[in-house]
């Protein structure tokens, strides 16, 4: 919830341009190339693939932003 601000915020990866981008106005920058974005325990299988997946996210490569409304409606847009 820190970036939403909401405490019962919870990731959906399978809905998540609905449930996660649309209804908090945030979106993950950076996800590491070569990785399928997905549920992590059927999307990221390989050991090596996970601890890339985490040291980006440690190191920030890969984080969270907020997004303004008028970036959603043009997020949505290029959909």
């Amino acid at each position: 919830g820190e970036v939403t601000g909401k405490r019962n915020a919870k990731m959906e990866y399978i809905k998540y341009w609905k449930k996660v981008v649309e209804r908090y106005h945030v979106v993950i920058v950076s996800w590491p190339s070569g990785l399928r974005f997905g549920n992590l325990s059927s999307a990221v299988t390989r050991q090596t693939d996970l601890r890339r997946l985490l040291a980006h996210w440690e190191e920030g490569k890969t984080h969270w932003k907020t997004i303004s409304p008028a970036e959603l409606k043009r997020l949505n847009a290029e959909r």
